[in-house]
């Protein structure tokens, strides 16, 4: 956070004349320290405590209760407001250890200014990682000690009608307009993307990042909002850490691990005890996590791109694949991690898995484009990094495993349906399941193969670290390093994570080209017949998707439309909803699905 430098001066008597007259009060004048070119006359019915230093251009009027203990840049306004105050000891929220994913504790995070969603989760996550854990708390508690107690109010922030602000820090040009109670923490800004805590907002023991908005009678307790995050609208979070671009209202989440682009926005819903990221909660999503034994000691992991629909209850502990889709009460502690891409459906009060059902669908395209056009942080300020591509190494090698598991399954059945892990499954949609997965997984890692085949330094496995996808051992790297004291701030340990995102395209490229050996087990395919494989992988894909978006555009959902002249109605419906030959998000698809085929037949006339 950026401190002006002004050289700082003691009021002239004259100046406290005119500050007495202009209502003005304060315990001690010579505790109050001003720029040289302080204006006085911008200073009224201020009760001044404390040692207070003033900046160039500063605006303070009608402070009621007490103003003390701060330095306050330039151009900053403060109106309307009643107590800002601060500590000598305070280190305003770093240092604060948030009780995530497990409601009884045992993985918590320290707060620091620069923390992000990958120094979360492997903080969080890693716990028989001692050491690492060590070494990241000692760079938090130097961090700590270098603001303690000084407490700051950065050049151009605005902070309008607020009640009580206590021990904040205050970033620049951050904007605060009628908070009821700040207390404990940090409110990191800049000019390109300020901060805003808006209305009867309450917040204790915090860290709230660039471009964050916090509105709408919120309540946070023991949280970190990250860049560009909106939470809102009485949402209420505690023990909670909500990373980049996710969008929080009306509901409320406790020891949540909210990763990029998780979104809640019903009044009903509960994110409990569990780590979440691109995940989007249908209203009235609920978990368990209390069994009345030992207390609320059970966590749930939803992996990337997991959607619930309305009404849905999951009894933890519980563990549910990557993109898959739930629906109804669970209440057997399902783990689906063996098939992603699925749907989890109640039937008869029992669980069910339907394999690979949100594979081919429309959705799963749109979402990725939708992430990418979302994130609305600056290129340089941006601390957490994630992948955004829905097929990747680690997804499309969850699909390799899942096709085989799902073969293994079918072979040792007799019976219609197969009871795994919490859930039931047909056997008849185990079959169509491997042979979906396998082809998924085929198109991708041929297609990369083709494009590169240099396997020099190929990861062998790869982990989802809070939204990245990263090769394991380059994880294992970074922990090792920070357990050893390799890095001298938390903020070192963002710029290694930011390197290994870097890499992803080529660690990405190399890993492909080695598991399209080990997929095709040197078969002695020719690039020709790769090729070809490739064109019919993404020639299914694309009819799959496009068959999904019909389902969109059906006469029966035409329902309600034109109400004063029923056989309009499913014209007024493509008028306002467009039709498959229209639709953007299906054109897109087309395109992109096309792009990828054309690319194979270029490689594959130029390997001829």
């Amino acid at each position: 956070m950026k401190e002006n430098r002004n050289v700082y001066r003691n009021l002239t008597q004259d100046e406290i004349a005119h500050l007495l007259h202009q209502g003005n009060i304060a315990t001690d004048w010579n505790n109050v320290l001003v720029a040289n070119d302080f204006a006085f006359s911008k200073v009224r019915n201020v009760a001044f405590d404390g040692r207070v230093e003033i900046g160039s251009n500063v605006t303070l009027r009608n402070i009621r209760v007490s103003l003390a203990n701060y330095r306050i840049g330039n151009n900053v306004s403060i109106i309307d407001c009643g107590s800002i105050t601060a500590d000598s000891d305070s280190t305003f929220g770093i240092g604060y250890d948030v009780a995530v994913v497990n409601e009884a504790g045992g993985r918590e995070v320290r707060l620091s200014a620069d923390l992000t969603n990958n120094i979360a989760y492997i903080v969080a996550m890693h716990r028989y990682n001692q050491q690492m854990i060590q070494g990241y708390n000692r760079l938090v508690d130097t961090e700590a000690a270098l603001i303690r107690g000084k407490a700051l109010i950065a050049d151009g922030a605005t902070i309008i009608g607020c009640q009580t602000i206590r021990n904040v820090r205050i970033g620049q040009s951050a904007r605060l307009d009628g908070c009821a109670l700040l207390e404990n923490g940090t409110i990191l800004s800049c000019k390109g993307q300020p901060a805003i805590v808006g209305s009867n907002v309450i917040a204790h023991n915090f860290v709230i990042a660039e471009g964050a908005q916090i509105t709408d009678a919120a309540t946070i307790k023991g949280a970190y909002i990250g860049q560009c995050s909106q939470v809102g609208s009485n949402f209420f979070a505690e023990n909670c850490l909500i990373f980049c671009n996710c969008q929080l209202f009306n509901g409320e989440a406790v020891s949540a691990f909210c990763g990029p682009f998780t979104v809640s926005h019903h009044k009903t819903s509960l994110l409990i005890a569990a780590i979440y990221s691109f995940f989007n909660a249908g209203s009235a999503t609920n978990a368990s996590n209390h069994h009345y034994r030992l207390g609320p000691s059970h966590q749930a992991v939803f992996e990337r791109g997991v959607k619930t629909g309305s009404g849905s209850y999951i009894l933890e502990p519980a563990h549910i694949g990557a993109y898959t889709i739930v629906v109804g009460h669970h209440k057997n502690y399902p783990d689906t991690t063996r098939f992603p891409f699925s749907y989890l459906i109640e039937k008869n009060g029992e669980s069910y898995l339907m394999p690979a059902q949100n594979l081919h669908t429309i959705g799963i395209f749109r979402d990725e484009r939708k992430w990418m056009k979302r994130d609305g942080r600056i290129d340089d300020i941006a601390r957490d990094q994630y992948t955004v591509d829905v097929f990747n190494p680690l997804t499309i090698s969850q699909l390799i495993g899942a096709a085989k598991y799902a073969e293994e399954l079918c072979e040792k059945t007799n019976g219609d349906t197969v009871l795994a892990n919490g859930y039931r499954i047909s056997k008849g949609l185990l079959q169509r399941a491997a042979k979906a997965y396998n082809e998924v997984a085929q198109g991708y890692v041929v297609g990369s193969y083709l494009q590169s085949q240099d396997a020099d330094g190929a990861a062998r496995s790869w982990v989802d670290c809070g939204g990245l996808i990263v090769p394991k051992e380059q994880l294992d790297t970074l922990e090792m390093n920070l357990a050893e004291g390799l890095y001298t701030s938390v903020a070192d340990i963002a710029k290694a994570f930011k390197t290994m995102a870097n890499y992803y395209t080529n660690d990405n490229a190399a890993w492909c080209a080695k598991a399209a050996h080990e997929y095709y087990a040197a078969d002695g395919q020719t690039d020709y017949e790769n090729a070809m494989k490739v064109i019919d992988c993404y020639t299914n894909m694309l009819n799959y998707m496009v068959a999904d978006a019909h389902k969109d555009f059906a006469k029966r959902l035409s329902t309600g439309y034109a109400l004063d002249d029923s056989e309009q109605a499913y014209h007024e419906y493509t008028l306002i909803k467009g039709t498959p030959d229209t639709n953007k998000d299906v054109e897109l698809c087309k395109e992109y699905v096309e792009s990828k085929m054309e690319y194979a037949k270029k490689l594959l006339s130029f390997k001829l």
